[in-house]
């Protein structure tokens, strides 16, 4: 079998990885970060024999281990596994130039963005160094609408990749995943994936905790799974629940949840009929940030099975029917 690496820029990849891990040959998985490094340290429970890898700090160093790290795939005959739709051009670009051998599982569309054109992407060190190299129309343009008080988030995306890349579709992953989603024995119990959204802060603490309130009544055990992500975490605190380790993928956790509660976290396509999202619940949010965070569901699996539940009535009607 010949052996591979994986490239990863976000969480949403774990399940994927835990499940494929082994038929895929891989043994490493590069990261980003130190909080996707202490993330992806959880996927050593089940695979204890995959190194997790944290790239160099500093724009150069980081730059040169990407670089060097696909030259060596290239040479020695591995092969290069990567998800992100977004979030890394400069690996792109080394991916156009070296042209190693690899596979491409995309999670999620960029369809919960707008695009726009590279004059409207705004400025900065990046943006400088395509319009220098004339490589701007390597990329697609994204700006994402504002989460909570955080400012639109901008994102670019490669046109397309050399024909060493093998790509697969978001279909292809989904249906991977839905595959084994509903084969465990659950308890009675209920995890609420909670983050920012587009929808005041407090006003969502505030229905997540009569959420809360109600499944505590129902003698669920409770769990509270925060974003990975600092700048996107919900400042939530209540009492008689359990706090996850934000850090740890939702993916990687033991999955005996009778019940994922969340508004708009990607992680609710892992969990079929199980999942229940808030979207339709939050009434504060505008009609047209409703469409786009289902469009962004339903792009991302359009055969999923996730319950929109419009009022509390609705999620009581849920957890009264689940049987210990």
């Amino acid at each position: 079998m010949i052996k591979s690496i994986c490239f990863v820029a976000s969480t949403l990849p774990a399940s994927f990885i835990r499940l494929k891990a082994e038929s895929l040959g891989i043994e490493k998985v590069i990261v980003m970060s130190k909080p996707l490094f202490q993330s992806y340290m959880a996927l050593k429970h089940t695979h204890p024999t995959v190194k997790i890898v944290l790239v160099p700090s500093g724009l150069l160093f980081g730059n040169l281990y990407l670089f060097f790290m696909l030259l060596f795939l290239r040479v020695n005959n591995k092969k290069i596994v990567f998800f992100h739709e977004c979030c890394c051009p400069i690996f792109d670009i080394f991916i156009k130039i070296i042209r190693p051998n690899g596979m491409f599982f995309p999670q999620v569309t960029m369809s919960g963005f707008e695009e726009v054109s590279y004059n409207f992407f705004p400025k900065g060190k990046f943006k400088s160094f395509l319009g220098i190299l004339n490589i701007d129309n390597l990329f697609k343009y994204y700006r994402g609408s504002a989460v909570g008080s955080e400012v639109p988030e901008f994102a670019v995306s490669t046109k397309g990749y050399p024909d060493s890349i093998q790509t697969y579709g978001q279909v292809y992953t989904r249906n991977l995943i839905s595959s084994i989603v509903e084969s465990n024995q659950y308890k009675r119990e209920i995890i609420f994936l909670v983050g920012k959204s587009m929808v005041d802060d407090d006003y969502q603490i505030g229905v997540y905790k009569e959420l809360i309130c109600i499944a505590l009544a129902h003698k669920f055990k409770c769990y509270i799974k925060n974003h990975p992500n600092p700048i996107y975490r919900l400042n939530i605190d209540t009492n008689n629940v359990v706090f996850m380790d934000p850090l740890v993928p939702v993916e990687l956790l033991y999955d005996s949840f009778s019940l994922v509660v969340g508004t708009s976290s990607s992680g609710l396509l892992n969990f079929g009929s199980r999942a229940v999202s808030l979207i339709d619940l939050m009434h504060e949010m505008t009609a047209e940030d409703v469409i786009y965070l289902k469009n962004h569901f339903y792009s991302t699996d359009p055969l999923n099975s996730i319950n929109f539940i419009q009022d509390v009535k609705s999620f009581e009607t849920i957890i009264s029917g689940i049987q210990d």
